[in-house]
């Protein structure tokens, strides 16, 4: 059984690291092989014959085995950021941003230049590949934003992003609060993993980043978070379908009832944690939701997914957190094992 191990703080070398407690599954060679796949599957499919034969073959590997020839036993470690992490890093936020106006390559730089706060995750050092020793599964950071006000320079097309959408799908409370903690010290908290991966590195990557944060030079009043989810099909045609009412709206109620809809939908987190941070009572949060169908390839397990005869578009997320809420759901999810 393979294990999960915690960050050695202040190390930036891919070095092996204090053993942590949570177990990791194993995984089959199919997973891991789409790991590698996930963000390639945002491209255009240029050739849908191979494609029908890529599938084909993986419908072979998922049929059941009488022994566990395809299962592999992983050990993984969280490292701090390295230059080597680049192409893992961008591969990782592109899942958050797909094909944004977001240059992620820049993102990744600027989380690079923060190191040792944050970390990655991957493969223990015994069991890492040689043709890609920096692969990266998944990332916990926050980055900031704006700093008193005055916006980062490698953050002004993470801030046009969410404005530009939370101007078209938020309602006036939201855009309110926004403006407000852009002229403030806000950051964006990082919480990405691939697909699937499993949930058992939540507690110790938590536990390392609330240490992270709490020791920050630069203390961060709020917290910007781009989650993942997946809306029921029948709010989602709610939040941008016509009104069936013959009275004319305005925009704010159109917003506002769009809003209700979504809100009353079935919803699925693909980080399965998200789901508590609207429970939690500790601080204040406020957040929108805005569809990215449009911005993925029908087929690709980025889009739409069924589940119990449901179909389910893909969201994205945005929510406001203050530093109280996310402390609390650092600290309720770290505790967990």
């Amino acid at each position: 059984m393979g294990k999960v191990l915690k960050k050695k703080a202040g190390s930036a070398k891919r070095t092996a690291v204090q053993a942590a407690t949570e177990p990791a599954k194993k995984r089959t060679k199919k997973e891991e092989d789409e790991k590698q796949e996930e963000v390639e599957e945002l491209d255009d499919v240029e050739d849908e014959d191979e494609d029908e034969e890529e599938l084909s073959d993986e419908d072979d590997q998922d049929a059941p085995s009488d022994g566990d020839d395809n299962e592999l036993d992983f050990n993984f470690e969280a490292f701090p950021m390295e230059e080597g992490d680049r192409e893992g890093l961008f591969n990782i936020l592109t899942q958050i941003f797909l094909r944004a106006e977001v240059d992620t390559k820049v993102l990744a730089d600027a989380l690079i230049a923060q190191s040792p706060f944050g970390s990655v995750v991957g493969p223990a050092d015994d069991e890492s590949d040689d043709d890609d020793p920096n692969a990266v599964y998944a990332l916990f950071s926050v980055l900031p934003l704006t700093y008193h006000g005055v916006t980062e320079e490698y953050a002004k097309e993470v801030t046009n992003y969410i404005l530009s959408r939370a101007k078209k799908y938020a309602n006036k409370e939201f855009l309110r609060r926004l403006e407000e903690i852009l002229g403030e010290s806000t950051a964006l908290f990082i919480n990405e993993r691939f697909l699937n991966f499993s949930q058992e590195i939540i507690p110790p990557a938590f536990r390392s980043l609330r240490e992270d944060v709490a020791g920050s030079k630069k203390p961060v009043e709020n917290f910007i978070y781009i989650q993942k989810i997946r809306i029921a099909e029948k709010g989602a045609e709610d939040e941008s379908g016509p009104s069936k009412s013959k009275r004319k709206m305005g925009k704010a109620e159109k917003k506002r009832l769009a809003a209700a809809s979504l809100s009353m939908a079935p919803t699925i987190f693909d980080n399965a944690e998200d789901e508590f941070l609207t429970k939690i009572t500790e601080g204040s949060e406020i957040h929108f939701d805005f569809p990215v169908h449009m911005d993925v390839e029908p087929g690709s397990k980025f889009h739409s997914i069924e589940k119990n005869g449901q179909k389910y578009m893909p969201f994205r997320r945005v929510t406001i957190l203050d530093g109280k809420r996310l402390d609390a759901f650092l600290k309720r999810e770290g505790a967990l094992s």
